[in-house]
């Protein structure tokens, strides 16, 4: 009889052992994938509040849990809000977009129109406002904010928009002068000059442009829409020169224009240019008080505050005293006396000087 060697029976059960346990151990593997999914656990990455008052760190915590979670609408529309308030509506715009192609809600869709607006993407805008409208027919402003893109682009439901903007009290009157203006004598080039001049009034610069952009287009436009055209490129971040030197050439007797010549050079801070064509402006109808008083103001921008002073109350003067003049007046008048006072000289009394005639256009003080 053979004799059992008890080290070699010891290692033949650790091997049976250790194969039992592998099996085992891969049985409840297997029995675990086929009964629940197989996921990894990790930690939800916190989201920031919108308008935290620290952006910039949000936008950190943001673009942190987009690399984990993918870039969701509900994240690009949290990441545009932090955009926004960094005051980057620029980088918030496409954002917004994309989140608003998977999120039906007024307040992303308000963002987005206005944002467009800023950027001068008036379409957008007007077709963000009409899904408000639609959404919420009762709103005022998104009722307005529609009807006045509408204007500026010309476009087919215009009036119709014009009359819904117009049921609410607040936007009843400029909506009505809107009506108006595009029914000016049944001349459509005169009726929408009318309606950029009420853009220009309200500072709506996007819609002036907008506006006088489709003027200018035209086979023979007026030398007003190009000059107003231009000063609206230069309000809008752009340069206008173009446009206000082909007016300039085009109506170079205008002191509409040549008016319009001067604020442009005074956006650039041409200070020289400037002055030279409100001189211009004011040779060539020295009865309007409003070319006096610019020119009064061209000469406050360039620092000459006592020929700034002289055509001031010229205007004020020709104009009776009327408040935008007196105003303007009191302004130049305290200005100049505060830099005297802190000179040690007091101001000397002056009396305002009759209202220029024709023949009276260089400087009062030469």
């Amino acid at each position: 009889m053979t004799a059992v060697n008890p080290a070699r029976s010891t290692t033949i059960q650790r091997t049976i052992i250790v194969a039992a346990t592998i099996a085992v151990g891969l049985y409840l593997l297997i029995a675990a994938l086929t009964t629940r999914p197989w996921t990894v656990p990790f930690a939800e990455p916190a989201l920031p509040d919108r308008q935290t008052g620290q952006p910039v760190q949000a936008l950190y915590q943001a673009e942190n849990a987009a690399r984990r979670l993918g870039w969701t609408p509900q994240m690009q529309w949290l990441a545009g809000d932090l955009y926004a308030e960094l005051g980057r509506p620029d980088l918030a715009l496409p954002l917004w977009r994309a989140a608003s192609q998977a999120i039906s809600d007024p307040t992303l869709f308000r963002d987005l129109a206005r944002a467009s607006y800023e950027q001068g993407d008036l379409l957008a805008a007007y077709d963000t406002w009409t899904a408000v409208h639609g959404a919420i027919p009762n709103d005022p402003e998104a009722a307005f904010q529609r009807a006045i893109m509408a204007v500026a682009l010309d476009l087919p439901d215009t009036d119709d928009a014009l009359g819904r903007a117009a049921v609410f009290p607040e936007h009843a009157e400029l909506a009505d002068l809107l009506r108006m203006a595009r029914q000016v004598d049944g001349d459509p080039i005169r009726s929408q000059v009318r309606v950029g001049l009420i853009f220009v009034e309200r500072n709506l610069w996007p819609l002036a442009r907008a506006t006088f952009e489709r003027l200018s287009a035209l086979e023979n436009p007026p030398a007003l829409a190009l000059a107003y055209y231009g000063v609206a490129i230069d309000q809008t971040g752009g340069d206008g020169s173009a446009w206000v030197q082909r007016a300039v050439q085009q109506s170079p007797q205008d002191p509409q224009v040549r008016l319009l010549e001067g604020l442009h050079y005074r956006f650039l801070r041409d200070d020289s240019a400037s002055l030279q064509a409100l001189r211009t402006a004011v040779a060539l109808d020295p009865t309007r008080p409003a070319l006096l008083a610019e020119l009064g103001t061209g000469y406050r921008l360039a620092g000459d505050l006592e020929n700034a002073r002289l055509w001031l109350e010229r205007a004020a003067a020709m104009a009776g005293g009327a408040e935008p003049f007196a105003a303007l007046l009191q302004s130049v008048l305290s200005e100049q006396e505060q830099v005297l006072n802190a000179l040690g000289i007091l101001p000397e009394s002056t009396e305002s000087p009759a209202a220029p005639g024709a023949e009276s256009t260089q400087s009062p003080a030469g």
